[in-house]
C-alpha cells in the first residue's frame, strides 16, 4: 500500500516501529518478520513433499513482501543499512539494533530518560490534555528502552507534576479517590473537568473586570478637564496627578481650590492625565463662593475676569533660586501706585518689589522675569523690605527687585518655607506662625484676591521675641 506506510527518521523508531508492527501484521506478515522462516538447502528441498514444497513457497512469498514493505519505511541512508539482508526478520533486527542501540546503549538512554521523567513538570498556562501527552510520550519511550511503568505510578507522577493551580483538585482526588481502582483515562478526565470549571471562573473574572474597568474609564474621560484644565500648580505642561494638564504657562491652581490630597506639580510640556481629586466638600467656588466644587467647574454666570499675567523668573538662564520654574500672578491696573498693597500669591516663587526706594537694603543681581504675554523684565537686586503690619515693624527677607513691576507680591511658597501655616477658607485667607498664633487674615476681594497693606518702614529689628532672631517674612 505504497502512501501508507509509516517512514522511519532518525528520531522516530520507537513510534516506527509500532506502526509498522501493526501495518505487517494487517498483512499477515508480522509473524514471519518476527519469528522468520528456516530456508532449506538444495538437497534437503530436493526431497520435501508437495506439501512442504507450497508451505515453503508461501513463506518466500510472505518474507518478500515484508522485506519489500520495510524498504518502502526507510529513507535512502537507512536503506544501505539493510539492502544486504535477506529476509525481513534480518532486515528488521539490523534496523533495531541501529536505531535502539544494544542493551548497553539502551541502559544509559535509560538513564538520560529516567532524569527526564522525574523533573517532568506541567507549565502554569499548559492545558491538562497537551502535559499528558508529553508525559505519555516520555513513559512509552522509557518503556521501549526497558522500563517497566504502570498505571499507577504513571497517575501517581500526574499528580506530583500538576501546576500549583491545581493543588486543591490533587488534594481532593489523592483523600476521596483509591487509584488502584482508577485508570489512566479516569484521572485524566477528572483533571479536565476541573481545568474547564476554572477556565469558566476565569472568564467571568475577566468578564466582570472588564465591566468594571470600561466604568472606570468612562468616569475617568468624564472628569477630564475638570481636574486641572491649563493650570499646573508650580508647573507646566504634564501633570503628574489629578485632571488634564493643558497648555503652557497659562495658569496657576490657587491653594485654596486645592482638594485634600490635591495636586502635585506638573513638568514639561503638552498633556498629562492623572486621577483622583480628593475630597471636595471643603473647596470653595470662586464664582459663586458655594462648597463643593470649584470655579471652573461652576454653573453660575461667570464674573468678570480679571488681567492676570504670569511671569517667570530666571537667572542668566538658570532658574531664579534654583528650583524648577516658578510662576506668579500680578494684577495690574485699580491698585497702580499703591506700593504698601502687597499681593498674596500662591504661584509666586519670591516676594517681589517694583520700587527702589522701599528697599532698606539691596545686593545686586542679574537675571530676568519672562511674563506670560513674553514681555521681559530685568532683575536688579535682593535685599530687605522693612513693612508696618498691625502697628508692629517686621522686615521681609529675600525680596528680588524687578524695576518696572507695579504691584508688590508676596510668595506664600516662601512663607510656608519658613514654617508658617496659611489656609484659605470661607473666602479668607489666614496665616499663623510655627507656635499657632494667626499673624495675619484678610478677606478676598471682589476680583478673587488677597491682599496685605504694609507700610514701608526704615530698617528696624522684627517685631517678633527678642529671642527670635529669623524674620517672619
Amino acid at each position: 500500500m505504497p502512501g501508507q506506510v509509516p517512514k522511519l527518521t532518525k528520531t522516530n523508531y520507537g513510534n516506527w516501529s509500532i506502526q509498522m508492527k501493526v501495518l505487517l501484521a494487517s498483512k499477515e506478515l508480522w509473524e514471519v518478520v518476527e519469528e522468520g522462516y528456516e530456508e532449506p538447502d538444495a538437497e534437503a528441498e530436493a526431497v520435501l513433499t508437495n506439501a512442504q514444497r507450497t508451505a515453503l513457497r508461501e513463506a518466500r512469498k510472505k518474507d518478500k513482501k515484508a522485506l519489500f514493505t520495510l524498504y518502502q519505511g526507510v529513507d535512502e541512508a537507512t536503506f544501505e543499512k539493510i539492502s544486504e539482508a535477506v529476509s525481513s526478520k534480518e532486515a528488521w533486527e539490523v534496523l533495531q539494533r541501529s536505531m535502539q542501540g544494544v542493551d548497553k546503549a539502551k541502559k544509559v538512554k535509560l538513564q538520560s530518560l529516567r532524569g527526564e521523567y522525574e523533573m517532568l513538570r506541567m507549565q502554569a498556562t499548559e492545558k491538562v490534555g497537551d502535559f499528558v501527552t508529553r508525559l505519555r510520550t516520555l513513559t512509552n519511550e522509557m518503556k521501549r528502552n526497558g522500563e517497566a511503568i504502570d498505571d499507577v505510578s504513571l497517575m501517581e507522577k500526574l499528580l506530583r507534576a500538576m501546576s500549583r493551580k491545581f493543588r486543591h483538585v490533587v488534594v481532593a482526588i489523592e483523600e476521596s479517590k483509591d487509584l488502584t481502582q482508577m485508570t489512566v483515562d479516569e484521572l485524566v478526565g477528572s483533571l479536565q473537568a476541573h481545568e474547564y470549571r476554572m477556565m469558566q471562573d476565569d472568564e467571568e473574572a475577566s468578564g466582570l473586570g472588564k465591566a468594571l474597568q470600561n466604568q472606570l474609564n468612562f468616569g475617568e474621560s468624564s472628569g477630564r478637564g475638570s481636574g486641572q484644565r491649563g493650570r499646573g500648580h508650580q508647573g507646566r505642561g504634564r501633570g503628574r496627578r489629578g485632571g488634564r494638564d493643558q497648555g503652557r504657562n497659562q495658569g496657576f491652581q490657587r491653594e485654596a481650590e486645592r482638594p485634600q490630597g490635591g495636586w502635585q506639580e506638573g513638568r514639561g510640556r503638552g498633556r498629562g492625565r492623572g486621577r483622583g481629586r480628593g475630597d471636595m466638600s471643603q473647596v470653595q467656588c470662586y464664582n459663586c463662593n458655594k462648597f463643593g466644587h470649584m470655579s471652573y467647574d461652576c454653573w453660575a454666570p461667570r464674573k468678570r475676569e480679571e488681567a492676570n499675567h504670569y511671569a517667570e523668573a530666571r537667572n542668566n538662564g538658570n532658574n531664579v533660586g534654583g528650583g524648577d520654574p516658578m510662576m506668579f500672578l500680578t494684577y495690574q491696573g485699580v491698585e497702580e501706585g499703591r506700593n504698601e498693597v502687597w499681593y498674596l500669591d500662591t504661584g509666586a516663587s519670591n516676594h517681589m518689589c517694583g520700587d527702589k526706594e522701599m528697599f532698606s537694603n539691596l545686593e545686586p543681581s542679574g537675571g530676568e522675569v519672562s511674563f506670560g504675554d513674553a514681555s521681559k523684565i530685568s532683575l536688579e537686586g535682593k535685599g530687605l523690605v522693612v513693612v508696618k503690619l498691625n502697628g508692629e515693624r517686621v522686615h521681609l527677607n529675600d525680596v528680588y527687585y524687578v524695576p518696572g513691576l507695579k504691584t508688590n507680591i508676596l510668595s506664600i511658597g516662601q512663607l510656608v518655607e519658613r514654617g508658617y501655616c496659611v489656609q484659605m477658607k470661607d473666602g479668607s485667607l489666614a496665616m499663623k506662625n510655627d507656635q499657632g498664633k494667626e499673624v495675619v487674615k484678610v478677606k478676598m476681594t471682589a476680583n478673587r484676591l488677597f491682599t496685605l497693606k504694609m507700610d514701608a518702614q526704615e530698617t528696624v529689628c522684627l517685631a517678633r521675641t527678642k529671642e527670635e532672631e529669623e524674620a517672619w517674612l
